[in-house]
């Protein structure tokens, strides 16, 4: 694999990253492949088969060591220290995998519980807070934890404040073709609006009835 090659694959950075970087280390199998170099990496070709017999060793070390720079490109520097002590690639990628791995695991588990405990933030808009759980959503499904369409769509309804209170009947009479992420966003935007609009109203009904008491008590002379 070339160095240029190497500059278009995700680099592991953290937990975050991991699970894109396994894909890209799945896609680029197939140039592990085409240059012979699979069999130091999943173990069944190993140093120790070689034997006694030098120009097997040497070759072997050769493909270990070109599959180490391959995973070398493909991590991020503040990454390496992980892999400093890996004696061949299989070493490397297995010393990776295991630490990101549990890693990914307390995200996970972080993460479904902040998915869980969320709570209408009430100094933001409602958009903000769509956009918020979707967050959430994304990177749990980054970290293979299914949260679908119907799961965010209920979490989003469960936690609206009580003013959207009439809001939930109105969405449980829609057409279930017509029950979308999106349609919910859009209905949840324009009955946002309407209640800013009728909030308004009221207050420019008490401001102008407090004009009113205070021209009433002003004396005529």
């Amino acid at each position: 694999m070339t160095s240029k090659e190497l500059e278009s694959v995700t680099k592991l950075i953290d937990t975050a990253t991991h699970p894109l970087w396994e894909l890209e280390i799945r896609t680029i199998r197939i140039l592990f492949e085409a240059k012979q170099l699979m069999s130091v990496i999943d173990g069944t070709s190993t140093l120790e088969q070689c034997g006694a017999d030098e120009k097997k060793k040497r070759e072997w070390i050769t493909k270990d060591a070109n599959a180490k720079i391959v995973f070398l490109g493909t991590i991020d520097p503040a990454v390496k220290s992980h892999v400093l002590t890996s004696k061949t690639a299989k070493d490397m990628f297995e010393k990776l995998s295991n630490v990101y791995k549990r890693d990914t695991e307390e995200t996970k588990s972080r993460l479904i519980a902040e998915f869980i405990k969320y709570e209408y933030n009430k100094s933001v808009d409602v958009m903000t807070n769509i956009v918020a759980l979707q967050t959430l959503a994304f990177r749990m499904n980054n970290l293979k934890h299914t949260v679908d369409d119907v799961m965010l769509m209920t979490k989003i309804l469960t936690i609206l404040p009580d003013q959207f209170k009439h809001f939930g009947s109105a969405w449980d009479s829609t057409a279930e073709d017509k029950k979308t992420l999106e349609n919910l966003r859009a209905r949840l935007l324009k009955e946002e609006e309407k209640l800013k609009n009728n909030s308004q109203s009221q207050d420019d009904k008490v401001a102008f009835k407090a004009i009113q008491v205070q021209m009433y008590m002003q004396p005529l002379w």
